[in-house]
């Protein structure tokens, strides 16, 4: 029992991973999002 209740975690975690990365590139392409990003970098030259 012990095994499948770690499968399913494990599935659930990939799954959120995924949710995530997808709506990192969603709110990416909508938004340009990017310079924000790079002003969080101190060593970044696009500011």
């Amino acid at each position: 029992m012990l095994e499948t209740d770690d499968l399913e975690m494990i599935k659930l975690a990939e799954f959120g991973v995924y949710l995530g990365l997808e709506l990192a590139r969603s709110i990416t392409r909508k938004n340009e999002v990017k310079p924000l990003f790079l002003k969080q970098c101190p060593g970044s030259s696009f500011k």
